[in-house]
């Protein structure tokens, strides 16, 4: 039996955890179908000297190799930047490695793990595949975060660009780290998330000067080079890459599965006097909140023939600071938990809307929607439309960031009812966990 390891800051016995840590869940189960022994190599979000320790196994969670000291934030070379942390982390995990030893690593979107995870592999001679998930990896041309704290579409000036924090610790705080690993755990954890002098969270992806930045593009492009493999989630993600001149000897399109599921009846149908809309995301600018609801009350707040709910974690809060928000007779706002009870919510819906502006990107509330009989409306960056190549899959699109081109998308399928028939109709499921997780089979067997 392969043993194959899933490089993420995601636990997967976190149930009611984001859309991260449900992927990886589903990788756990896409892997275990093709009887694949998953092992999780964790990296923690605190600060703590280097180092690394086994777990065995339980009910819920596989074995996991739980890495400290090694934060999503380290985005440079810890390699380069760290060599004695470095050298005992290698010396740590090999040690692991010569005990109970993993075949593969899968680096679940190499932003998040950073670059340590790479050069660990490579440096211990295990083959890893990269899973790309946005275009964060060809920074600094796609970016998230300016220095101003606000969402950054990767359009804005140099000069700006480089007053964004580093990522990377200076020598001159190096002193104040040695300390603050005497502290007690929770309070370093504390410390970590509110003071940003030590780590700015913001600018985590792509900080730093422009040499800097360009120092690490060629790190991780050396890397990339020497994966066993790519998976792009779209067909215009990997066009985009090849733009750049990012191109691997061994590349696939592949969006993640779903599992297989029961399908609760439909509670709605085409002829209903009430469409019904859903937003199922989180309560921010990046995910497309403001874009939909100002669309919405723009074009729909009389509308009494289409109903919006927004069902995000927060909003609430959100909603209280907005009073432009407050009193819309056809949009509502919920806080409710839908986990173990995905089928009987779509259930109520007619149409998921997407706005988020993530280039590319491929929603697991998307997939999960089409499993349950749900419409998607997406934007046009080629996501889930871009990864079928099939209008007739469930999904109809609009022109990303054009209020009027979603208006029409919308009214279409209020007034054209034989349309959201045939969307309703099409709604499918887009990748089982069986099928995705013999994508990999096919990569370890040629490794």
């Amino acid at each position: 039996m392969m043993r194959i390891a899933i490089c993420t800051p995601y636990p997967v016995n976190i149930k009611i955890a984001g859309g991260g840590a449900v992927i990886v869940r589903y990788l756990v189960d896409a892997l275990s179908s093709q009887n694949i022994e998953v092992v999780l190599w964790l990296c923690r979000d605190y600060l703590a000297p280097v180092d690394v320790k086994m777990n065995t196994k339980t009910i819920d969670t596989p074995e996991y190799w739980e890495f400290f000291g090694l934060p999503p934030q380290m985005a440079f070379s810890l390699k380069k930047f760290a060599p004695k942390d470095f050298t005992k982390l290698r010396e740590d995990t090999m040690e692991l490695q010569s005990q109970n030893p993993i075949d593969a690593v899968i680096i679940f979107s190499p932003v998040t793990p950073g670059l340590w995870a790479m050069e660990l592999a490579e440096s211990l001679k295990i083959p890893y595949i990269l899973t790309l998930l946005d275009y964060s990896f060809l920074c600094p041309t796609f970016t998230r975060y300016n220095y101003k704290g606000g969402f950054c579409e990767g359009v804005i000036s140099e000069a700006d660009c480089l007053k964004c924090s580093l990522a990377k610790v200076p020598n001159s705080k190096v002193p104040l780290f040695q300390i603050l690993q005497n502290l007690p755990t929770a309070f370093k954890s504390w410390l970590w998330r509110k003071n940003n002098f030590l780590f700015s969270g913001i600018g985590r992806y792509h900080a730093g000067s422009l040499s800097l930045r360009n120092e690490r593009k060629k790190d991780i492009e050396n890397l990339f080079k020497k994966s066993a493999a790519v998976i792009y989630q779209t067909v215009i993600m990997q066009e985009q890459f090849a733009k750049a001149g990012w191109r691997h000897h061994n590349e696939h399109i592949q969006c993640y599965g779903i599992p297989l599921a029961e399908k609760a009846e439909k509670l709605v149908t085409y002829q209903d006097p009430v469409i019904k809309f859903v937003y199922l995301s989180r309560p921010t600018p990046e995910w497309g909140i403001d874009f939909l609801l100002d669309t919405w009350i723009t074009y729909f707040s009389e509308h009494i023939d289409r109903q919006l709910t927004i069902l995000s974690p927060n909003v609430l809060s959100l909603v209280a600071k907005r009073p432009e928000w407050q009193g819309l007779k056809n949009i509502i706002f919920s806080e409710e938990m839908i986990q173990g009870r995905v089928a009987e919510f779509h259930s109520q819906f007619h149409v998921l809307i997407l706005p988020a502006q993530w280039q590319g990107i491929i929603a697991l509330t998307s997939l999960e929607a089409l499993a349950h009989g749900t419409a998607v409306i997406e934007p046009d960056l080629g996501g889930l439309s871009g990864y079928n190549l099939d209008e007739n899959c469930g999904v109809k699109t609009y022109e990303w960031r054009n209020s009027n081109s979603l208006k029409i998308a919308i009214d279409e399928l209020c007034v054209d009812r034989q349309q959201l028939s045939r969307l309703l109709h099409n709604a499918c499921q887009v990748k089982t966990t069986q099928n995705w997780g013999a994508l990999y089979t096919d990569i370890f067997s040629s490794m």
